[in-house]
């Protein structure tokens, strides 16, 4: 049903950047050029604006509340770190900008050590950020659904009598975690979304029957499956792949030469090789390029192809059971019209089924 599904945005907190890992942004981060882009999104018909969380970024809390308060239908969603602040102080943090808007959504990441050590927060390892995620993420639903005071005590955090504020408020919080396996797992056992990463729909499709089967399983739960895809929809087919061609043209030579070292030791998206990728022109699926695997790594995948082609495409995915689209475009101050166009579509072709 067309209700149930949902499509994001994403507010650009480092810069907005016409070219993919380009040492510069096209426009500096500002609170005013993101306050436009929300509602740029909203008019569009966007549900949600994802806004991230790095050491490069504005805090994304203190944007949520100039979102909120310059908008009015569309939802934030708000990345964050465990490490940076306690589950009690973040809940509490998060029920008091939902206060009177019901318009606050949770994004738990787990992060790198580099990024961890940028922002002052200790970890040492990877195994040490997957243990604290999981600690954080059972405390805090545990606060949130304690509807009072509540006890906790693991080796990362110890609450006494602890409550999130004002206490005698309801709060319900939609979760989401994205990534491999171990988030995956993590949704299985505490968030309502898992978000994993644009790859072709057959691997999709057992990515949500895996996430799915697990939580049913594991913990008798049931998740919904959401995917984030960078899009480019043009007029034609042959103008998109030209632009998905240009978006790396920029990529500075520290991007170029950390992806290539990270690809000699790693698989690529969806567990291929990188030489595997690039023999077949980055091309994974119908309408979907990968090519951005080039200059990155995490999420390459590129949904392409004229307005039509690009919302059959989503709607194949659809289809198939994802629930939710976190979707990127660069610029997001020109591409959110663009994408947009390809929503309005969806909406108008899913009311009519």
């Amino acid at each position: 049903m067309l209700r149930d599904v949902k499509f994001c945005w994403f507010a650009p907190t480092s810069g907005d950047f016409e070219y993919v890992c380009s040492a510069t942004p096209s426009e500096e981060a500002s609170i005013s050029s993101i306050i436009n882009i929300a509602k740029d999104a909203e008019a569009m018909g966007f549900d949600d604006i994802l806004i991230p969380i790095d050491p490069r970024c504005m805090d994304s809390i203190i944007t949520a509340s100039f979102i909120l308060q310059n908008t009015s239908k569309i939802n934030t969603v708000i990345a964050y770190r465990p490490g940076i602040t306690t589950p009690q102080v973040l809940g509490t943090m998060l029920k008091t900008l939902d206060n009177n808007t019901n318009r606050v959504k949770l994004n738990l990441v787990q992060g790198t050590v580099n990024d961890a050590l940028a922002q002052g927060y200790p970890a040492d390892s990877l195994a040490f950020l997957q243990n604290r995620m999981y600690s954080f993420a059972k405390s805090f639903t545990e606060l949130l659904h304690a509807n009072g005071f509540h006890n906790y005590e693991d080796e990362h955090y110890i609450y006494k009598n602890a409550s999130i504020n004002p206490i005698h408020q309801s709060f319900e919080l939609p979760l989401f975690v994205s990534g491999g396996e171990f988030a995956m797992r993590l949704a299985g056992e505490f968030f309502d979304y898992y978000m994993t990463f644009g790859d072709s729909v057959d691997n999709i499709k057992a990515y949500i029957e895996a996430a799915k089967s697990y939580a049913r399983v594991h913990h008798q739960r049931t998740i919904k499956v959401g995917m984030g895809v960078n899009i480019v929809a043009r007029a034609t087919t042959e103008e998109a792949l030209n632009d998905c061609h240009k978006m790396i043209l920029h990529a500075s030579d520290e991007s170029l030469q950390q992806t290539r070292a990270y690809y000699r030791q790693h698989l690529a998206l969806g567990n291929r090789k990188f030489e595997d990728l690039a023999s077949n022109d980055f091309m994974i699926d119908r309408n979907v390029w990968a090519g951005l695997a080039q200059v990155r790594t995490g999420p390459v995948a590129t949904i392409y192809g004229s307005y039509e082609e690009v919302a059959n495409k989503i709607a194949d995915y659809i289809d198939i059971g994802v629930e939710y689209f976190s979707l990127t475009g660069y610029p997001y101050r020109k591409e959110v019209e663009n994408v947009g166009k390809v929503i309005h579509l969806l909406k108008k072709e899913l009311a009519n089924v």
